[in-house]
């Protein structure tokens, strides 16, 4: 990297005069108020009560209960997944004013209708049946005006007004209902997109007689259009979108284009609510949407959407690091992208042969290819915004690091810290370097991670955890399947977690010296701590192949060693069992009900049952010579038939603890040196 070494002559010894210019990250509350929580129960109960007669006490009477039921444990899962922001009053008054915009006369005093946000950076809203909307940050990272919003609104209120979610459940041919994600199959696509388009019928009524703007309609479209696009551009094999659940937005855009040629005379608001809100609160908003991106190890979007929202705002460094980390993260993983083109190099060029036409990889940088796609930008927005001076000039970089470089030396002129540490971290292997570039770090007086870089200077983040691990009980789910239905035990309206503490603490009976903890303890009081150990899980699953260096947890995210740090541990060690025990096929409401009422001491002292367990063991590392990550897995064992289930679980935890031990010993000495 021999142009940040000319970097470093340059700014190595430039004092740091200013203070930390940007909070990145909003602080959110460690508890979550009783009002946020969903009960599963209530929200059943609701649906139910909505749902057609004529679905009810016939052949659909088990289905539409448990379509019910299904969909309120949904909504209370989103409620306490550490995902939806309870904490941000002003976001959230703001978006339901919206929807209250949109809403027609005969569904202004459902009381159940409500938007949570979600912290996600999907481009994404769904309203389910129980009126709870979910809008992910995604989206109001992305819109410009209040009517885009209530465009996309107004369709999921259509869904729900029409009831579409249980007439396509209830029309299943086969498959097992997923809350998350309705199976899909071919006789189903054309109900899908009928529902579609009548949702749209439906959202451009509700927005004329709303008073917004109907091009929000054609904006939400257009964004969708563009997502679709990039997709396609980065994929060797796809060509088109096809119209599967959903409509092409081409097919959508010619409904709404026939709709406005006959109201012209009535062009709408593009903000009713407050005009200025949305661009105030949106820095914020992109501040965690690309820090989801970082979270979610993304770091190619990260890098396109940090990029895209840096060439609006050329002066805000809250960009330039994500730019940074985003290139710093990837490439640290697999190295020879420092070299590859910036953002250009993941997309494809459609080429003409004598034989046929086909996609070659894009060979040309960012500054002399199609920038629109990769940015999802229009050719207006593009010639509107003030990055555009990146074209009209001689190009400052093309490549990851020159580009990584660039902002380093950008973020400078604003003072920025944390691209300083970020610099830093590239330097894993370059102690010097490193060490330079640390001690600049820390001469700024508001830092982020001032103990962390203090003890990296030291070469001492390893020696200052201590040698001890905690056990996560993650998480217990237990199903009853009954023919081919898979009911969830959650013992209605009791709480199991006493109950899973308890199994928990048996299994650690013989192992006192670590710490444990059941994560959905700390949702309640410990929030921050939950979502923090919740990713950390997410990232002890992911298969990250590194390709030329051994990697550490520290040098990848400072927030991973910071939580080693603040639980005094090297080692999070996470626990996750699934119980599946088979019975016979019922189909009577009734039969559904009493088997999800079980608790855990009742469902797990049956005798004489078919029944499995599945148990998963992952970990993360950080310690000397040994890997970042272990990962053992017990599937589909067999429990004795005759004999109760809980003292067989806890043998098979403890005996899975003991064979990862044995495979974390095997890897340290093959790969930890």
């Amino acid at each position: 990297m021999k142009i940040q070494c000319l970097i470093l002559l340059i700014f190595g010894c430039y004092a740091a005069t200013g203070q930390y210019a940007l909070r990145f990250e909003r602080q959110f509350s460690d508890t979550l108020p009783k009002e946020a929580f969903i009960q599963a129960s209530e929200i059943r109960e609701h649906i139910w009560s909505t749902i057609p007669e004529d679905l009810k006490g016939g052949e659909y009477d088990r289905a539409a209960y448990r379509f019910a039921d299904q969909n309120g444990l949904q909504a209370e899962f989103s409620s306490k997944n550490g995902k939806v922001i309870s904490d941000w009053p002003e976001l959230s008054d703001y978006v339901n004013q919206v929807l209250q915009n949109v809403l027609p006369d005969e569904l202004k005093s459902d009381k159940m209708i409500r938007a949570f946000l979600n912290i996600s950076s999907d481009f994404n809203a769904h309203m389910g049946p129980s009126g709870s909307t979910y809008v992910d940050l995604g989206v109001l990272a992305e819109i410009k005006d209040e009517a885009t919003l209530a465009a996309i609104l107004a369709h999921e209120v259509a869904h729900y007004y029409k009831q579409h979610s249980i007439k396509q459940f209830v029309k299943r041919e086969d498959g097992e209902f997923d809350p998350f994600l309705l199976g899909r199959n071919t006789s189903r696509n054309s109900f899908s997109q009928d529902v579609e388009l009548q949702a749209d019928s439906l959202s451009i009524a509700w927005m004329y007689a709303s008073g917004y703007n109907m091009e929000g309609i054609s904006r939400s479209f257009d964004i969708l259009a563009k997502i679709e696009s990039n997709y396609i551009s980065r994929s060797l094999e796809m060509w088109r979108m096809t119209a599967t659940t959903h409509p092409l937005s081409s097919e959508r855009i010619d409904a709404l284009e026939s709709f406005k040629a006959k109201h012209a005379e009535t062009p709408g608001a593009d903000f009713i609510v407050d005009p200025n809100f949305l661009k105030e609160a949106q820095e914020s908003i992109r501040a965690i949407v690309l820090r989801d991106y970082l979270n979610s190890f993304d770091y190619s979007l990260c890098i396109e959407r940090a990029f895209r929202y840096h060439l609006d705002d050329l002066s805000n460094p809250m960009y330039m690091y994500y730019i940074m980390e985003g290139i710093r993260r990837s490439c640290y993983l697999r190295p020879e992208l420092w070299t590859a083109n910036f953002i250009s190099y993941r997309y494809f060029d459609v080429v003409e042969t004598k034989d046929r036409t086909k996609k070659v990889p894009r060979r040309s940088n960012l500054f002399s290819s199609d920038v629109l796609g990769p940015l999802r930008m229009s050719q207006e927005e593009f010639d509107a915004c003030p990055g555009k001076k990146y074209w009209n000039e001689v190009p400052k970089f093309f490549n990851n690091e020159q580009a990584f470089n660039y902002f380093y030396k950008l973020s400078q002129t604003y003072n920025e810290p944390e691209c300083v540490l970020s610099c830093a971290l590239s330097y894993a292997d370059m102690k010097d370097t490193r060490n330079t570039l640390l001690r600049r770090y820390l001469s700024f007086e508001d830092i982020g991670y001032r103990e962390y870089a203090e003890l990296m200077l030291a070469d001492s983040l390893q020696a200052a955890l201590p040698d001890q691990k905690m056990v996560v009980f993650a998480g217990m789910t237990a199903r009853v399947r009954q023919g081919e239905e898979d009911i969830l035990i959650r013992g209605e309206n009791e709480d199991l977690q006493p109950q899973l503490s308890s199994m928990l603490q048996t299994v650690l009976a013989d192992q006192q010296q670590h710490k444990s903890l059941v994560l959905k303890d700390l949702i309640y009081t410990d929030l921050n701590d939950y979502r923090m150990l919740d990713e950390l899980e997410d990232f002890s699953w992911l298969v990250l192949i590194s390709e030329g260096q051994k990697t550490s947890l520290h040098t990848l995210d400072p927030r991973y060693w910071q939580t080693l740090y603040d639980f005094e541990v090297n080692e999070i060690e996470y626990v996750r069992c699934s119980y599946l025990e088979s019975r016979k096929k019922e189909k009577t409401r009734e039969a559904y009900a009493e088997v999800f009422q079980l608790d855990y001491d009742s469902l797990f002292s049956q005798q004489k049952r078919t029944k499995s367990v599945d148990v998963y063991i992952t970990s993360v590392r950080d310690k000397p010579e040994s890997v970042m990550k272990i990962r053992y897995f017990v599937r589909n064992e067999p429990l004795k038939f005759k004999d109760p289930a809980e003292e067989q679980i806890i043998d098979l935890i403890r005996l899975a603890m003991i064979r990862k031990e044995e495979r974390a010993y095997v890897m340290d000495r093959e790969y930890g040196k």
